[in-house]
């Protein structure tokens, strides 16, 4: 370690490198990586009949390996005479290659003399900061480049491109008319995590001298093979990504998390044209226990990352606990990529995942190859099959899946704006018409646990009226409609929807048929209950299941404007005396939910709250009229909705735990 220097200033210094190369000898200093690490990338750019010249070549064996595979025409310089003189000894027998010392910044070669100039971090040695004086010491090496390249000859740079790098060499070849493009080398950073080094991302510069363009080309090359023309700030912002990401990965190995939040990574197929997110990657640690195992990665099958426990916080916090290791690695699989085995898998997996490993807990084998454990539910990778994918003006690009489980088949509707949610889910199971096997929705089933304590509040209007009305707003794929429609005998139900294409999903994909007792609206939720307001039409109850688009809101059920003031009052007003208004509210925004609690209260006399122990939802309970005893209300509703569910043979068992809800309900007051 005190070869490397002590700061960044004697970078800089002459004298530094000629202290530095007497101390190392003869054993090569490579920086940023070894040949067989950058030769797919130079090799694209250097041909054998260039004429090279490497700037600062140190002692790196970069120019003989070249040499070796076919490139003779080499010249090295060095301002270090200790580096020049040992080059020399080392490549007597490389007749053509040439070694002289010379200061980069002041090269006494002629003018348009090569058609390649090479700097394997060069330039980061020379500009360790954008002062004056460095600026003018980089500048004079940038002019000389300039000066001795050819048109149509390229200047290939080796970096970390730290961002004041990047931000001065950028402008610089742009103003000078050359053709600017990037490329990220991933061997260097895979070969150095695997030493258990940390590692930075490296970037390869090339500019090629071209005639003055009228407009300058940039481009990058960050993800895989594709080149693409892009922006000045693209190009600043992709590398901060790419350097942020790179830091975070190094930083974990040396940190511990479990006071922290978890962090989130995407990993990217570098190897197709235009990469898309493959994983995503959830790290977590909690406080060490003697029990613990050090570090696991757990694979989450294909299908089931939208369940609780892997797509929330809370839910993957409570797997970290149960998994018994210090830091877990949960691995989610992405909809539209090709998985193989599970083997496949974890072989795809773990260079990334040894790089997220706490440096000081892994066990190695005598190879220093890392040993870490993975876990999964199964032993495949699970299975979904795509039976619709469409596009609704409303919502946007959305997707019909069959995901296949250990314990049955269900059909999942995601809007590709926010893949971590399901917007429905129904269980299928097979039936056969004559004499062909089919998959239909088992009705029996309520995907979302928050449809079955919605329900419950129409069972507290039956207790008013035996042939309740409800509105329901919010359709979805028609799960909490058809559930209602089959477990309750007599009464009627109005579902409005906005969004037409919601309603043929449901038709088409969820079974969804409407009747006598089920009837279907295309309509602006707020401005049909205004529409009703108007013709004095009651509700013995009304449910509101409805999500924003937006997931960065801190309210994301129900969308704001359904619970201003002046609408509530609205509601109230489609309410029969002691109606029910029942709300699904989904709220991290602690500020939003008592804004929200606020007006209820303020317009309706009883507001009871339950909120569900595995998810984020909150169910409201709004009654339009004074209850005494309102506590035995609310259990024999829930009683009877277990009553409901069973007798049309839906549900074997309680679709409510009715003690527990009791005991869970809170009064807002």
């Amino acid at each position: 370690m005190d070869l490397l220097p002590k700061t960044r200033d004697d970078f800089k210094k002459s004298a530094f490198w000629d202290s530095f190369f007497n101390k190392r000898g003869t054993k090569a200093f490579e920086w940023y990586g070894e040949y067989t690490e950058l030769y797919e990338h130079l090799h694209k750019y250097i041909r054998p009949k260039d004429e090279i010249l490497v700037i600062g070549c140190g002692n790196s064996k970069l120019s003989a390996d070249l040499y070796d595979v076919g490139i003779p025409r080499i010249t090295n310089i060095d301002v270090s005479q200790v580096a020049i003189k040992q080059m020399t000894k080392i490549n007597k027998d490389r007749d053509e290659m040439k070694f002289i010392q010379m200061d980069a910044t002041k090269m006494s070669f002629q003018d348009n003399q090569f058609s390649v100039v090479l700097d394997k971090g060069t330039l980061d040695a020379l500009m360790p900061d954008n002062s004056k004086e460095t600026l003018e010491k980089v500048n004079g090496m940038l002019d000389e480049i300039k000066r001795v390249l050819r048109i149509g000859g390229r200047y290939i740079c080796i970096s970390l491109l730290q961002e004041h790098i990047i931000k001065h060499i950028l402008p610089y070849f742009k103003q000078s008319g050359w053709m600017f493009r990037v490329i990220r080398c991933f061997d260097p950073e895979v070969s150095t995590a695997r030493r258990g080094q940390t590692s930075l991302p490296v970037f390869m510069v090339v500019c090629t001298k071209m005639n003055p363009l009228p407009t300058p080309i940039v481009e990058s090359c960050f993800n895989g093979t594709k080149v693409e023309r892009v922006s000045d700030e693209t190009i600043y912002r992709e590398i901060r990504s790419i350097q942020e990401t790179s830091l975070i990965c190094s930083g974990l190995g040396k940190t511990n998390l479990s006071e922290s939040d978890e962090v989130t990574l995407d990993l990217f197929d570098v190897n197709v044209d235009t990469p898309t997110a493959r994983y995503t990657l959830y790290v977590l640690d909690q406080p060490h226990k003697k029990k613990n195992g050090k570090y696991a990665a757990f694979i989450v099958p294909q299908g089931r990352e939208t369940e609780w426990l892997f797509s929330t916080a809370k839910g993957r916090r409570h797997l970290l606990e149960s998994a018994g290791f210090d830091r877990l690695a949960i691995v989610t699989m992405h909809r539209g990529q090709r998985y193989g085995t599970l083997d496949d898998v974890k072989r795809e997996l773990n260079e990334s995942i040894k790089t997220l490993a706490p440096i000081t807990n892994i066990k190695t084998t005598q190879n220093n190859d890392t040993k870490i454990p993975y876990l999964s539910l199964g032993v495949d990778v699970g299975r979904r099959e795509v039976r619709y994918e469409g596009k609704s003006e409303m919502s946007g690009a959305f997707v019909i899946e069959d995901v296949y489980k250990d314990e049955g088949i269900y059909r999942v509707l995601v809007f590709l704006s926010n893949q971590s949610l399901v917007q429905s889910e129904a269980k299928l199971k097979k039936v056969y018409e004559h004499g062909t096997e089919k998959l239909v929705v088992d009705f029996g089933y309520l995907g979302c646990d928050h449809h079955k304590f919605m329900s419950i509040g129409v069972e507290l209007a039956k207790f008013l009226n035996k042939d309740a009305t409800v509105l329901i707003v919010g359709l979805g794929g028609g799960g909490l409609c058809s559930f209602l429609q089959r477990s309750q005998k007599s009464i009627f139900i109005k579902a409005v929807d906005i969004d037409p294409e919601m309603y043929e999903i449901a038709k088409n994909w969820f079974n969804l048929t409407e009747d006598k007792k089920l009837k279907v609206e295309i309509a602006d939720g707020i401005k049909f209950i205004e529409k009703e307001c108007t013709k004095d039409n009651k509700y013995d109850s009304i449910l509101f299941d409805i999500n924003t688009d937006d997931a960065s809101l801190g309210m994301s059920c129900p969308p704001k404007a359904f619970v201003e003031e002046k609408f509530l009052t609205h509601v109230k007003e489609c309410l029969t005396k002691r109606g029910i208004f029942v709300i699904n509210m989904v709220c991290r925004d602690t500020t939003i939910r008592d804004d929200v609690l606020r007006k209820l209260k303020r317009i309706f006399p009883l507001v009871v709250s339950y909120s569900l122990e595995q998810d984020q939802n909150e169910i409201l309970y709004c009654v339009n009229g004074h209850w005494n005893e309102w506590e035995t209300y609310f259990e024999k509703a829930a009683l009877n909705l277990n009553i409901s569910a069973k007798k049309p043979g839906l549900f074997h068992e309680d679709a409510v735990d009715a003690k527990h809800f009791k005991e869970k309900m809170i009064k807002i007051s």
